[in-house]
Parts: structure tokens; sequence; C-alpha cells
């Protein structure tokens, strides 16, 4: 068993690394759409797609993913996808046309891939199995921090710099987390396992898991919460310049507030999920992220940040409890390939997100009922967690697969 001390800088590098990843290709990048829409001369819902794209390369990739760090571990496939977001960091600002942005996304859908949620995961669940629920809770904290500090700093540097000279230093922000990457986690990741057997293995465990009803009711809650949050945040910015008359650094705001909010809620909620079990803390916080969403659709400025405080508390604290019910529930050799089959259903979801909010929005001249569906369809996702067989907040990472 990996020592405290080691688990500790694990589990430290990995939350750095996805505060950086995950802001950096999302939310961090929602400051520039004002200029982009501007200097490209594109429409809202053309911009948007671009976020489209990369849910789209992640959900194709994913079973491949999956087979990737089941046989090799996850070392090499983290630093390998460090590199491919920082690349696509690189070059975004020498972006002309739309298409190349598309291109730079998918991008991102790969690096993602190899070095995300997913391999993190994967690299806390097989280090311990003692307050798991925590370890978990910081490492997906940090995100939603990422998401929280990422946007007030790039709309100072969109001020400072203009959004072409931005992103090579965000590209530098990534690349520093290469080598303490390859250095920290080598040595005590999970080992490369035989080919064939992991393979046989890996192709029976996720075969059982698609015929439970378990793995598809995790499946579809988890991507109608995926497309709540994608739906709404990634049009938080132009929702507050557009319509609440914000700018972009008060917007910005409004996106930090939801994702410190949501981080506060990860660490609580895995922490709590060890005591009472991840399937209720989920179900709780699904219906705080409804009501949050509900209460954003009315589209009183009054009221737009406790709304955006209660959802960003509902998202964290589910977002927490769910990966830890998927681990725990799907827990053994072949873990990897059957979240990755989890993620695809999810991302294919929230995928959808961006684009249907910004078209709604472009047809009836608001986002206040995009929000209000949103909300709706978690009230949906709620019920499905709470009519799965019950899963014990402590579960070892060695055992069977769960039928129910």
């Amino acid at each position: 068993m990996t020592t405290d001390r080691r688990v500790r800088a694990i589990v430290l590098s990995a939350a750095l690394m996805l505060l950086l990843n995950n802001a950096l290709t999302y939310g961090g990048l929602f400051v520039f759409d004002p200029v982009l829409l501007a200097d490209l001369g594109v429409t809202p819902t053309a911009l948007k797609f671009r976020e489209t794209v990369m849910y789209l390369a992640v959900a194709a990739l994913a079973p491949f993913g999956g087979a990737i760090i089941d046989r090799w571990g996850v070392r090499a496939p983290i630093v390998a996808g460090l590199v491919l977001i920082a690349g696509g960091l690189a070059v975004y600002g020498q972006a002309q046309a739309l298409w190349q942005l598309y291109a730079i996304h998918a991008l991102f859908g790969v690096g993602l891939i190899l070095s995300g949620l997913i391999a993190v995961v994967v690299l806390v669940s097989t280090l311990t199995d003692r307050h798991r629920g925590l370890a978990l809770g910081v490492v997906l904290a940090a995100s939603s921090l990422g998401n929280a500090l990422l946007p007030p700093l790039t709309a100072a540097m969109l001020e400072s710099l203009g959004w072409r000279a931005s992103f090579p230093w965000l590209a530098l922000m990534v690349a520093a987390v290469i080598p303490l990457m390859w250095f920290v986690v080598g040595g005590h990741a999970p080992a490369p396992r035989a080919a064939a057997p992991v393979a046989d293995g890996a192709t029976a465990a996720l075969s059982a898991a698609l015929r439970t009803r378990r793995f598809w009711q995790l499946g579809v809650a988890a991507g109608l919460t995926l497309f709540a949050l994608t739906a709404v945040t990634s049009n938080l910015v132009l929702f507050g310049t557009r319509e609440l008359g914000q700018s972009v650094a008060q917007a910005a705001g409004g996106l930090g507030l939801f994702f410190t909010a949501a981080m506060v809620a990860q660490l609580l909620g895995g922490a709590i999920a060890d005591r009472v079990g991840a399937q209720r803390v989920q179900v709780v916080a699904i219906l705080l992220f409804a009501a949050g969403l509900l209460w954003l659709g009315r589209g009183d400025a009054a009221w737009v940040m406790p709304a955006l405080l209660l959802a960003g508390v509902g998202w964290g604290a589910n977002y927490a409890s769910l990966q830890l019910l998927s681990s725990s529930t799907f827990a053994g050799p072949a873990v990897a390939c059957i979240l990755m089959a989890l993620l695809v259903l999810e991302t294919l979801a929230g995928a959808a997100g961006p684009v249907v909010a910004t078209r709604w929005a472009e047809v009836t001249g608001h986002f206040a009922g995009a929000f209000t569906l949103t909300g709706g369809l978690l009230l949906l996702a709620a019920a499905l967690i709470a009519t799965l067989p019950r899963v014990p907040a402590k579960i070892s990472p060695i055992s069977p697969l769960s039928t129910g």
C-alpha cells in the first residue's frame, strides 16, 4: 500500500492538473466569447459548437482511452494528454477561422481523455480505499477551483494583453505541470497489465455492466446533469453581458461564484458520502442543482448570484458523489473501461448543452427558458438516482461488479 505521504503528494498533483486542464479547456475560455464573436464574425450558436466538438471527441474516443489506461497505466497517458492540451492552447491565438477553433477543441477532447477525470479517478481509487470519497472530493474540487479562479484571470489577461497574446501564457501553465506529473505519479501509479488478460477481462466486465439497470440509470442521470452544466455555464458570460448589462469581468465573477460553491460542495460532498453513502448525497445534490437553475430561469438580475450559489453547491456535491458511486459500483481491474463507457453517455448529453441553450436564446431572445428546461431535466436525473439499489459508502477497490 502506498504510504499516506505519497498518496497526499499524488492527490495534490492530480488536483493541480485537473485545475488547469478543465479550466483552460472550459470555464477559463468563456470570457473570450464576446471578442471572438466580434473578431470572427460568427453567431453565438456557431461559436458554442466548439464545446460540442470537444465533448463529441471525448465521447468518440472514450472507449479507446479506457483501454489505454487499463493497458498502460496512467502516467504515460496523462503526460501525452497534457502535451496535447498545451499545444492546442499555444496555437489558439493564431486562429483566423471558426473551423480552426473546432479543430483545437477536438484536440482538447483527446487530451482530456488521456489526462482528465477518468485517469484521475482510476489513479486515486487504486491508491487508497480509506477516505476514498474525501480524496476524490479533493481532486474534483480542484477542477471547480480552476473554473472559479481562471475566468477572472483570463478576463484580466484579455483586458491587458488582448485575446491572441493571452494564449501562449495559458499554454505555459499547462506545460509546467508535465514534469510534475511524470515524476510524482511515476513509480506510484497503478502498474500496466498484460495485454491479453486485461482485454478479455475488460470485455467481460463491460459486457456485464451494459446488461445492468444500474449502468444505464447512472449513465442517463450523469448525462442530464452534464447537459445542465454545459448549457448554463458555457453561456453565463453571454447571458450576463447581453441580458443583464454586465461587463465581461462581472459575468466572469458569476461564473467564478458558481464554481467556488461547487468546489466547497465537492470537498464536503465526498467526505459526507464516505459516511452516509454516495447515493443519498447525489439525490439531494441534484435537487439543489435543479432548484438553482429554476431560480436562475426567472431572469431576475437581483437574484442571479444566489441562484448561481445554490446551483453551484448542487453541481459540486453531485459531481463528487457521482464519481464515488460509479467507481465503487464498478470497481475492479477493468474499471477504466466501464467508467469510459459511462463517460460516453455523459458527454453525448453534455455536448448538446451549449448549442441547445444558445440556439434557444437566439430563437426566443433570452436564456431564461433554456435554464428552466435544464432545471426540469434535473428532476428526472434525481429520480433515476433515487431508484437505484443502494450502494454502501465504503466498498473495497476489488469488489465484484454490481449486478443491481
